[in-house]
């Protein structure tokens, strides 16, 4: 009876260990390189978190409706190489986005590459080595 204790404990310690690295995903299991998205919305709420900081950007379109995008940005500690702090970006600043669209249907999240501050100064918001496309500059 211990001995398939011991086993159970051992492979429970496998299942476990083994869930950080499936967080983690490529760019291509849930964003579409062949669809760039561009818009211009105002910043509602920022996560600045590990391991890809999130941006929360309103986007009216033309009637008027209101569509609040999640943009995937890079980790913080690149995004901090690129030129960010966690104070770039305020809640309320409006801004200009460039990325790719979702996988899946009318999620509104992004894979974003470049965001324009208030400013007009144009940061990067991902890294080069998280296998997502480089924007077009």
């Amino acid at each position: 009876m211990k001995l398939s204790r011991c086993v159970a404990a051992a492979g429970l310690g496998v299942l476990l260990g083994a869930f950080p690295a499936a967080a983690h995903h490529s760019f291509s299991v849930e964003y579409d390189a062949s669809k760039p998205v561009s818009f211009e919305g105002v910043v509602t709420r920022i996560e600045w978190t590990n391991p890809h900081a999130r941006v929360y950007v309103d986007v009216s379109d033309a009637a008027g409706k209101v569509a609040t995008w999640n943009l995937e940005l890079a980790s913080p500690s690149a995004l901090a190489r690129n030129g960010w702090s966690s104070r770039t970006l305020k809640v309320g600043d409006k801004v200009k986005v460039q990325g790719f669209d979702g996988r899946a249907a009318n999620t509104y999240r992004m894979n974003a590459t470049s965001i324009v501050l208030p400013s007009g100064r144009s940061l990067f918001s991902g890294s080069a080595d998280d296998g997502s496309p480089q924007p077009n500059r």
